[in-house]
């Protein structure tokens, strides 16, 4: 297609600017000449041009001179010089360019620095691109960000290498500040794969050497603040099957850097915190939901992921959250539904037999916590402690929000004495197991009878997903 005089013109004049001449080499003068002419273009004269320049090469030549930080360099302008430029020209361009301006940018270099340029590009893109542009933009880069573009420097003493691909950072960059269906809708054009490459981008892994006559030295720092953000981006979702497939690859993430190496060292504590912060989000989002696609979906089925999360909960003092999440699949998510009944509601499969979900479900978040206990604890005096902490909360808040209200008969009159019982159990001496400290969190007993509430088909599902999280699960 040809161009417009206008389109014509600046491309024209961006050109002129891009050609070195033999005693005038492209300076920096050059290049903010180029970004006035491309920020004095309407939104469809800007993308036009944009696209020539990619068509006839000229683009590359452009972001080349725009982020050279070369010493002997005479163009390019400063990371904040240019992120003010980036988030002027976001809003102009369509996805497909703004994944051809990414791209440009990624070819530009391999140092951390033109990392940095294409990480503040995804910045501007999230930030300012209009949001069906911005679903398109990951769209368009999904398949680079499996490609393990390199990002390395080398300088006197040492060197910097950023772990994560830096097209899965600019996606990153995206995904988190998308919220709804655009979320949504940009998570689903990620592959597994691809969707571990930009949660492993997000943590911003840098691993600095140095080197003295003394000897060498190998540190390695996390920033896990974007990661949160895709997670509070699943969060706004509606899909619990989508969530959960978001929270098994953050749990992927979770335990290859919590186990670390001689080489990567563990995750440090305010980041590890961050990250439980959006997985803690993204599930209380739909707890039931979420929980229920993470205990029957075959990937997810063995319960690592979240054995992984309980274990870095407790190992982070937050029993309390782990509580809550245990009260919510008891009760239902607003904790205002009878226990026992909600306990014993069955699914229909298309065989025609029943699946108790609810109580599988509880079983398998019960068995999760259970594998992160004997994880960490090796202990019975510790391991009943922390059970007995996750327990107490869930009882508790139960309790506090009487999900029985006004109702009469069997059901309700359990559900309302079970809590007492089971709390006044947990506070008088330590003579249970872990398992038998959180069962009494999880199942509904008569006090009257001594006896369990609930039919023993229900109870078969709830033990059966505890003993499988128990057997499979590697947190």
């Amino acid at each position: 297609m040809s161009l417009t005089p206008v389109q014509q013109q600046a491309y024209d004049a961006i050109n002129s600017r891009m050609e070195p001449g033999f005693l005038n080499p492209v300076g920096n003068d050059d290049v903010r000449a180029a970004i006035a002419e491309l920020d004095g273009l309407s939104r469809a004269d800007a993308d036009a041009v944009i696209d020539e320049m990619a068509r006839t090469g000229r683009l590359d030549r452009f972001t080349s001179e725009l982020t050279d930080q070369s010493p002997l360099g005479f163009g390019g302008v400063g990371l904040g010089e240019a992120q003010d430029f980036f988030n002027r020209l976001a809003p102009k361009l369509d996805g497909a360019s703004l994944a051809t301006v990414a791209q440009s940018l990624s070819r530009a270099g391999s140092d951390v620095s033109n990392y940095d340029y294409v990480q503040a590009f995804g910045t501007a893109v999230g930030n300012n691109a209009r949001r069906a542009d911005a679903v398109e933009f990951v769209r368009q880069m999904a398949p680079f960000t499996t490609d393990r573009s390199s990002s390395f420097s080398t300088y006197i003493g040492g060197s910097t290498t950023m772990s994560g691909d830096k097209d899965a950072m600019a996606v990153a960059e995206v995904l988190g500040r998308l919220r709804g269906a655009n979320a949504e809708a940009a998570f689903a054009a990620l592959s597994t794969e691809q969707l571990q490459a930009v949660l492993g981008a997000s943590l911003e892994g840098a691993m600095f050497t140095s080197v003295s006559p003394a000897g060498g030295t190998v540190s390695m720092s996390y920033d896990a603040n974007e990661f949160r953000d895709i997670m509070r981006a699943g969060a706004s979702t509606s899909d619990p099957e989508l969530k959960a497939r978001l929270f098994d690859a953050a749990g992927d993430q979770l335990r290859a850097i919590g186990q670390g190496s001689p080489f990567v060292p563990t995750l440090s504590r305010e980041s590890e915190g961050w990250m439980l912060d959006g997985m803690t989000e993204l599930i209380r989002s739909d707890t039931t939901g979420v929980v229920r696609e993470l205990a029957y979906n075959r990937a997810t089925y063995d319960g690592s992921d979240l054995a992984t999360y309980a274990k870095a909960m407790l190992n982070n003092g937050r029993t309390e959250a782990l509580g809550e999440i245990m009260a919510e699949l008891s009760t239902g998510n607003g904790n205002n539904q009878n226990p026992v009944d909600r306990f014993e509601a069955a699914t229909t499969l298309p065989n025609g037999r029943d699946r108790y979900d609810n109580a599988g479900t509880l079983g398998y978040f019960t068995g999760a916590v259970y594998r992160g206990i004997t994880a960490i604890a090796s202990d019975t005096e510790s391991q009943n402690a922390l059970a007995t902490a996750v327990a107490k909360t869930a009882l508790t808040v139960i309790d506090k929000s009487k999900p029985w209200g006004a109702a009469v008969g069997y059901a309700a009159s359990v559900a309302k004495e079970w809590v007492q019982f089971g709390i006044a159990a947990l506070n008088g001496p330590p003579g249970a197991s872990p398992a038998q400290q959180l069962e009494l969190g999880a199942i509904p007993f008569d006090p009257n009878t001594d006896e369990r509430a609930v039919s023993s088909a229900a109870y078969a599902e709830f033990n059966a997903r505890i003993s499988d999280v128990q057997r499979l699960a590697r947190p």
